[in-house]
This record gives C-alpha cells, structure tokens and sequence, in this order.
C-alpha cells in the first residue's frame, strides 16, 4: 500500500503501520521498504514492531517462546541491511549465515526506522 500511494503522490511521506519482524522476514522486509523508496527517495519510513498475537507463531512456523529472540536478531539483521549493502550476518533466526550477499534494491539514502515496542534491545 505504501508503494502503490507514494508512486502517486510527490512530497508526502510514508511510513508502516508497525511491521511485526517477530513473524516477518527482515530481507523482504528491507526490499519492500527499498523498493518504495526507490519511487519516493527520501519519503519512506519503517515502524519495526514486535508486537505479534500467539496464534500467529503457528502460522510462521515459530514459536512464541522464541518471540523476544525473533525480534531482537530480525532487527538486528534489518539495522544491518539498512546500513550495508553487502551482508554477512549470521543469527539465531536464520538456519545458514548469509555470506558476503548483495541485497538489492536498496534505497539511496539509509531508511529512517522507528522501534514500535516499548521492551526491545537496541542493536
């Protein structure tokens, strides 16, 4: 939804709701913000949330127990696509460390990114 307003619009700027990295994938994530950055450079801005209901873990085939780690390693892992655009990062979220990767698109400027928790661990 924000790509589709930001490429119809050309000086108000968006940001997510609250993107809930305990059940998302940091590097969609990351690509999916780039991309709508890549139509409004310098508009686009990210809530990096933890927030996420029990019945969900089931779905993403992870468990709530692991919900603090989720978030903490798929934030860390977001901060660090945002600030490099070759990655080696290695977490307790992923089964193999990502060596040396291109992540593309990126956006020209780094993305502004808020925490959306009020209990998280910096990076």
């Amino acid at each position: 939804m924000v790509t589709a307003a930001a490429a119809s619009t050309t000086r108000i700027k968006f940001g997510t709701t609250v993107t809930v990295l305990s059940t998302d994938e940091p590097i969609r994530v990351f690509q999916q913000l780039a991309t709508a950055a890549a139509i409004a450079p310098g508009r686009i801005e990210a809530v990096a949330g933890r927030g996420s209901s029990a019945i969900t873990f089931p779905i993403f085939d992870s468990e709530e127990s692991d919900y603090g780690m989720l978030y903490s390693s798929k934030l860390e892992l977001l901060m660090e696509l945002n600030r490099q655009e070759r990655i080696t990062w290695s977490g307790p979220h992923r089964r193999r460390p990502l060596e040396d990767m291109l992540i593309v698109p990126r956006p020209e400027e780094p993305l502004r990114i808020w925490l959306g928790t009020a209990a998280a661990r910096i990076p």
